[in-house]
């Protein structure tokens, strides 16, 4: 069972977690409203609790299941409170009102999420390469250290630089040295599994993260990506090599 399956499988089962507790929160605040039926205390922004819970940690589509939860029990206790008024489409239109800013608010929240999430994923990738940078490769690696050492497998940790790229960016500009940098990650990118990890550590330096490979497979898998970057470089006239 890979790393992958499993952190795939706990978040399901974090996300079910949440989900059902915001459930659960949600007929808990049903039944306090209900207790206090006929008060002036209102429950409806208490609601929002379990609403922004599943929104942030589920989902956009859970959020949204679980204001239509919220409203149906704010508008059930409501029918017990006004049974007997004659102002029930008054009653519904307010309904519809606070569903719309449950909803609305679980917009915002599901937007505000995923900018935090890009933010969070932009914050370690290279803006150049469009690999790890520096920070990102630093923390995977301190976290596939760990797991070699419970594990006792062997990892192994690649540094890769370009010969003469001073001389390119000098007498062919910046422009240049950046196509060469980005023809790195091209080429590594596609020569690696989807278990390694690339990264740009700054300049021309560059780190290649192998799990549960050794020394002698490293050093073959090096010299096969070299060549092929040494014979595109090549037909570009970049005139460097790793």
């Amino acid at each position: 069972m890979n790393a992958a399956y499993v952190k795939s499988m706990a978040q399901s089962v974090l996300k079910a977690g949440v989900l059902g507790s915001g459930v659960i929160l949600a007929l808990l605040i049903f039944f306090l409203d209900f207790r206090v039926l006929g008060s002036e205390v209102t429950f409806t922004l208490l609601y929002l609790v379990p609403i922004v819970l599943v929104t942030w940690f589920v989902g956009l589509k859970s959020g949204c299941f679980i204001s239509f939860l919220s409203i149906a029990c704010w508008y059930i206790v409501q029918l017990f409170q006004h049974h007997r008024s004659p102002l029930m489409f008054s009653l519904s239109m307010d309904t519809l009102s606070k569903l719309g800013m449950y909803v609305l608010i679980v917009v915002l929240i599901h937007t505000l999420k995923r900018s935090y999430e890009l933010e969070r994923t932009y914050a370690r990738i290279d803006y150049l390469t469009g690999s790890i940078n520096r920070k990102g490769f630093q923390e995977i690696l301190d976290r596939e250290i760990l797991r070699g050492q419970r594990s006792s497998k062997t990892l192994a940790l690649v540094y890769i630089d370009l010969d003469n790229f001073k001389s390119l960016n000098d007498v062919f500009g910046h422009k240049a040295g950046d196509d060469a940098l980005r023809l790195v990650a091209d080429v590594v990118s596609s020569h690696i599994r989807r278990s390694d990890y690339f990264a740009r550590l700054g300049g021309d330096e560059f780190a290649l993260l192998l799990p549960d490979t050794g020394r002698r497979e490293a050093e073959k898998i090096i010299r096969k990506i070299s060549g092929l970057f040494e014979k595109q470089a090549g037909k570009k006239g970049f005139g460097v090599s790793m």
